[in-house]
C-alpha cells in the first residue's frame, strides 16, 4: 500500500485508483470534507506524544490506568479457543457493563470501597486514595492518576452528570430533612435518543445527551430508559 491520497494521506494499493488516477474509498475524490478534530487535552498529548517526563511509564501501564479510570466494567462470557494458534479474544453471547450502585445508603453494613462509575460520585481526593489502595494500581504513579482523574471531570461528559447527581443527593437529604420526610430517590437515566440517527457513527456526545437526573417517591423513571443509575 504505497500509493497516497492526495486529499486525505490514506494509503492505497495501485490498483485501486479509479480512471482519473483519483480514489473514491476514502475520500470520495475529494468530495468528503472533515471539519478538524478537536484539540487533544495537553496531558494526554504529551503522554502519547513521548513528550512527557512519565510518557514510558504510562504506555507501559496503560491498561492499569484505564481501568482504574474507567466508569464501568465490562462482563461477559469469554469463549477460549482450542487449537495451537495465535491468542484471540472472543465473547460468546451478551457483553454486560456494570457501574455498580452509585451510593450506599445502609451505613450499617460493611460496604466495600468505591469503584468505577462510584468514584466519580465522590470527591477527587478521596477517589483517588481508593484507586491508590487497590493493589492492581499498586505500580500506577499517583500523582499522574489525580492529572487524568483530574483532567477526566473537566473534560468527559459523563463525569459531569455524576457530579450534577451527587449535588442533587445533598440537596435532597438537607431539604428532607428540614421538611421532617424521607429524602426522596434520586436516579439517572443514560440515554441514547439517536438510535435512527448517524448510525455506524460516533458523534460526540454532551452532558444533555447522554443522561438525565431525576427525583421522585418510588425511584421510578419518568418513561423509557437505557440504563438506570440508583441510590442505594
Amino acid at each position: 500500500m504505497d500509493e497516497i491520497c492526495k486529499y486525505c494521506g490514506a494509503r492505497h494499493f495501485k490498483g485501486e485508483r479509479t480512471p482519473d488516477q483519483k480514489f473514491s474509498l476514502c475520500f470520495s475524490k475529494g468530495k468528503v470534507i472533515l471539519p478538524p478534530p478537536k484539540e487533544c487535552p495537553e496531558l494526554l498529548y504529551h503522554l502519547f506524544t513521548n513528550s512527557h517526563p512519565k510518557s514510558q511509564h504510562f504506555l507501559k501501564m496503560i491498561r492499569n490506568y484505564n481501568n482504574a479510570l474507567a466508569f464501568a466494567s465490562m462482563r461477559a462470557q469469554i469463549d477460549i479457543p482450542t487449537g495451537r494458534g495465535p491468542y484471540c479474544f472472543r465473547i460468546h453471547g451478551q457483553i454486560y457493563h456494570d457501574t455498580l450502585a452509585s451510593r450506599y445508603l445502609n451505613q450499617d453494613t460493611l460496604n466495600p470501597a468505591p469503584k468505577y462509575a462510584q468514584l466519580y460520585f465522590i470527591d477527587s481526593s478521596q477517589a483517588n486514595e481508593f484507586r491508590g489502595n487497590n493493589p492492581a494500581n499498586e505500580r500506577c504513579d499517583r500523582t499522574l492518576m489525580e492529572q487524568l482523574d483530574f483532567l477526566l471531570r473537566q473534560c468527559n461528559p459523563h463525569a459531569a452528570v455524576y457530579k450534577n447527581m451527587s449535588q442533587m443527593v445533598t440537596e435532597e437529604d438537607i431539604l428532607a430533612e428540614m421538611e421532617g420526610r424521607r429524602p426522596m430517590q434520586i436516579a439517572m437515566i443514560i440515554h441514547n435518543d439517536r438510535r435512527t440517527q448517524d448510525e455506524r457513527r460516533c458523534n460526540s456526545p454532551t452532558g444533555e445527551e447522554i443522561a438525565v437526573v431525576f427525583k421522585s417517591i418510588d425511584g421510578a423513571p419518568p418513561g423509557n430508559r437505557d440504563i438506570h443509575v440508583a441510590i442505594f
